[in-house]
């Protein structure tokens, strides 16, 4: 199988569940806003954003490790095999409560002024779940590395569709507070880890004598550069909510949040498929086929990528005052103003994909570290300054200009180790391509703001494919490429002597 088809393959399976996700979180958007208040709303974004530090923190970049290590210390006997996972395992399930201790012990000791009692209450809960994330983190990029796509994504669904049916069953049977969605989440994340434990004792053998203290120890000093990285991500991502909070409140909070959330629900159907599946595919291609193919792979990925995401961004942007009403509700309509920014700033940041590849595959991750942390800090001191003149905008405008800062620096750092020719050409034609969509759909105007948003996202749909197509040679070759092969398909289902001649690779 060739690096694209597996590419195509896997990415499949993980847009397909992301599909299922971005459903649930549809659904389950609307229900929440509506269900909470703006305050509560910004409450329960803030100890989720503490969460993640801590599980930042308790994953050590294992998960990294594990995508990077796997393939290569399994190979051997079924004892060095049971080593590995031995030492990934308990290894990770020791840091992960150290890490959920400190959480506690940090909420406990935060004084009343700081922390109120109510969130202080629902904040305790958090230890539960970053010790089961950092688990299923671990958990999950095992079975990607393994190519076990299928088996990820029904597990990360399930995990999800559960959780919003628990904090429903405690918000309408118990009370519509933040409490209800925390202990719904800990019932559930925590209970996910105990189904697991079977597989991870299978996979472990049956004495803990294999654990291989040298071997975590290369591993974590593999993961901690990237385990720095994702905790100046974190930053970069969400320090900007603390800082609103300082300055704004709450209900600001609350805001901010619902426009990043709409966001981020398109930046994970853009970005999740492909972050899945790049980085396995690329390791198989420098490992079998080398340098040459991985690169020109990159490369071609690339361009496509940014033809797929400028039409993502420009239908977004057309329809992103309807959406926030839609999605929720006309009490969070202040944000609409927001989430360009965010939109564009976080379809912007997932290119670091094609930049952090190159930088891992010659092993240099510290650099990722670098970049992210020189962005996060730049986050920071831009919040510090625009928050408090131009309120929630000024987040909104720091998060756009963070994540173009942080894509230049990663780009900059991978090509001085591993250059790739990037097509300048096609991606001006595509950012120009979007600008047309975003402006033609945008002035789609009806009085109904449902019927709006689904006309306004089908015209910038229409519109956007027929000016690639018109514009790129490349597109319409490969648009009947495809075509060809799927009227090939369809006559040989009716011709089996048809089927036989048909190459393979063609069907």
């Amino acid at each position: 199988m060739t690096g694209f088809s597996k590419l195509v393959r896997y990415s499949s399976h993980h847009l397909v569940g992301r599909v299922v996700g971005l459903a649930l979180g549809f659904a389950s958007f609307p229900v929440f806003t509506r269900l909470f208040s703006v305050s509560d709303y910004g409450r329960i974004n803030l100890v989720l954003q503490s969460v993640l530090i801590f599980t930042v923190l308790s994953k050590a970049g294992l998960q990294n490790s594990v995508q990077r290590f796997e393939l290569e210390l399994t190979r051997g006997t079924p004892t060095e095999r049971q080593r590995f996972f031995c030492t990934i395992f308990i290894g990770n399930a020791a840091i992960a409560l150290t890490c959920g201790c400190l959480f506690l012990i940090g909420v406990l000791l935060l004084p009343a002024s700081q922390l109120p009692p109510a969130v202080r209450n629902i904040a305790l809960l958090g230890a539960v779940l970053v010790v089961a994330r950092a688990v299923r983190a671990m958990y999950g990029n095992m079975l990607q590395i393994e190519g076990k796509t299928v088996l990820l994504n029904v597990l990360e669904v399930s995990v999800k569709a559960a959780s919003i049916a628990a904090v429903c069953l405690f918000a309408f049977g118990w009370q519509k507070t933040s409490a209800a969605f925390f202990f719904g989440l800990a019932l559930v994340e925590g209970g996910t880890i105990l189904a697991l434990l079977p597989d991870l004792s299978r996979r472990m053998g049956k004495s803990i004598r294999l654990f291989d203290f040298a071997l975590l120890r290369r591993l974590v000093v593999f993961g901690l550069p990237l385990m720095w990285a994702e905790l100046a991500w974190v930053i970069l991502d969400s320090g900007n909510r603390f800082i609103v909070q300082i300055f704004q409140g709450t209900a600001a909070v609350g805001y901010f949040a619902a426009a990043y959330n709409i966001g981020a629900y398109v930046q994970e159907v853009v970005l999740t498929p492909l972050n899945f599946s790049f980085f396995p595919v690329c390791m198989d291609l420098w490992t079998n086929q080398g340098e040459d193919q991985t690169r020109d792979f990159i490369r071609r990925s690339l361009s496509y990528f940014v033809m797929f995401a400028c039409g993502i961004v420009a239908i977004t942007l057309a329809i992103s005052g309807d959406a926030i009403v839609v999605l929720a509700s006309r009490k969070y309509l202040q944000a609409h103003v927001l989430l360009p920014w965010l939109i564009a700033g976080l379809s912007a940041c997932t290119l670091q994909i094609f930049f952090r590849t190159g930088l891992l595959l010659r092993n240099l991750p510290s650099k990722v570290a670098h970049a992210t942390t020189v962005a996060a800090v730049f986050n920071v001191v831009l919040n510090l300054i625009l928050v408090p003149r131009i309120g929630i905008l000024g987040a909104a405008v720091t998060a756009f200009l963070s994540y173009l800062l942080w894509i230049v620096l990663m780009a900059w750092a991978s090509h001085k180790v591993f250059p790739i020719c990037i097509e300048y050409g096609p991606i001006v034609r595509y950012l120009a391509c979007g600008a047309v969509t975003a402006l033609v759909a945008g002035h789609v105007f009806l009085s109904n703001t449902v019927l709006r948003l689904l006309v306004r996202a089908l015209v910038g749909l229409t519109c956007y494919a027929g000016l690639i197509l018109l514009l790129d040679t490349r597109i319409r070759a490969l648009v009947s490429k495809l075509l060809t092969r799927g009227l090939l398909a369809l006559r040989s289902l009716r011709d089996p002597e048809l089927r036989a001649r048909i190459p393979a690779n063609s069907r």
